[in-house]
């Protein structure tokens, strides 16, 4: 089954939650979207990725969310949107962009998704400008933290993902996401 039909069927079955103090840009101004699946037992872990360096001379890059560009149809084609692009009836909805990134990048599996909740729209800074981005956020809750696509079905862009416990976050994942994973952590005391 299509990736795009299949994360319709689970947004028509599951959609999120709406998280208290969530807050945010209209969704017609938001062309990014990430998704931070967690357990919250033994201790609060989130699931992370991290990329492929485009320079090797420069180090691994930290580990970071799952997150990537919302998609549009043009000429029946799914293409990815443009900053100042507004959002229209072909726009992918920002629930559905941070499934699929999740899917792309992590492994994530919608079936082992328990509950989940839009987290609002946060900033980042982009890697490559170091301008300040907005990302809706969204957070799942997972059944199993082994139940992920093997590695191999995951994008190439991801060179290593694991469960992260969120203090090992604050400390040495990607710095300008650490206000997301404290957003979290509140949900899932």
């Amino acid at each position: 089954m299509d990736v795009f039909y299949a994360i319709d069927a689970f947004l028509k079955a599951l959609p999120p939650h709406a998280a208290p103090e969530a807050q945010g840009a209209a969704e017609n101004a938001v062309v990014k979207a990430g998704i931070i699946p967690f357990i919250r037992r033994p201790a609060t872990s989130i699931y992370v990725m991290r990329p492929r360096g485009v320079h090797p001379e420069l180090g691994s890059p930290p580990f970071q969310l799952a997150k990537g560009t919302r998609m549009t149809q043009v000429m029946c084609e799914w293409v990815d949107m443009e900053k100042g692009d507004i959002a229209d009836a072909c726009a992918e909805p920002l629930p559905a962009t941070a499934l699929r990134e999740g899917i792309e990048e992590l492994g994530l599996v919608l079936d082992n998704i328990k509950e989940w909740w839009d987290m609002g729209t946060h900033t980042f800074a982009s890697a490559s400008t170091g301008k300040p981005k907005w990302l809706r956020l969204f957070a799942a809750e997972m059944h199993e933290p082994e139940n992920f696509l093997p590695m191999e079905q995951v994008a190439p862009t991801t060179a290593e993902r694991r469960w992260m416990r969120v203090e090992e976050f604050m400390r040495d994942g990607r710095a300008d996401q650490r206000g997301m994973v404290a957003a979290l952590e509140k949900l899932a005391d």
